[in-house]
């Protein structure tokens, strides 16, 4: 298990990256062929991403003690938060957004952590955020916030460049805003 960051460190380390104008990784690997879609360059990282990202937030969740439940007989050994069942919440705004989460939970899944859609011990909020900056590629910011039994127990916060050919991925669709309507009233002779 790795040791958690503080999140005063955490929070450091992402101003001073902003700041800065340096990203920690480029997204697109190396050897990427030249005719490959945006979708084709990406994966590999993304993929490697939601994999860190739910190790991360599983090796901290095993090492938080659940809240002790009343049983009777000889003292079982202590179950941590990893044991728990967690709602994932995603805003899902962009077709990424919606893929990254489906990937994000597998990954979850895979490594024994509990998600029910209802009726949670706690939850997690994985949310993404494109930040554009002027003359420089833009950066996406992922972070997720775990809460069990009403309190902040674990967030990551990660940012990464973005790749110009990649930008169509982080897309929020525009949706149209509903039409006007006109009501009419009858007057009464």
């Amino acid at each position: 298990m790795r040791p958690p960051f503080a999140p005063s460190h955490l929070l450091t380390l992402c101003l001073c990256a902003v700041a800065g104008g340096c990203a920690s990784i480029d997204l697109s690997p190396a050897a990427a062929p030249a005719a490959a879609t945006p979708t084709q360059r990406a994966l590999p990282a993304w993929d490697a991403l939601a994999t860190e990202l739910a190790e991360r937030i599983v090796n901290r969740l095993s090492e938080i003690p659940a809240p002790a439940a009343p049983t009777e007989g000889a003292p079982a050994a202590t179950p941590t938060l990893a044991t728990a069942t967690f709602l994932l919440n995603s805003p899902s705004a962009s077709a990424f957004d919606k893929a990254f989460s489906t990937l994000f939970g597998q990954r979850l899944h895979s490594l024994g952590l509990g998600l029910e859609n209802q009726a949670a011990t706690g939850q997690i909020d994985m949310a993404t955020q494109l930040i554009e900056r002027s003359q420089r590629p833009p950066l996406l910011l992922v972070s997720t916030q775990v809460r069990a039994n009403g309190r902040l127990v674990t967030s990551t916060a990660d940012l990464f460049a973005v790749e110009p050919a990649d930008l169509p991925l982080l897309a929020t669709p525009v949706v149209a805003p509903p039409a006007a309507v006109k009501t009419w009233r009858m007057a009464t002779p």
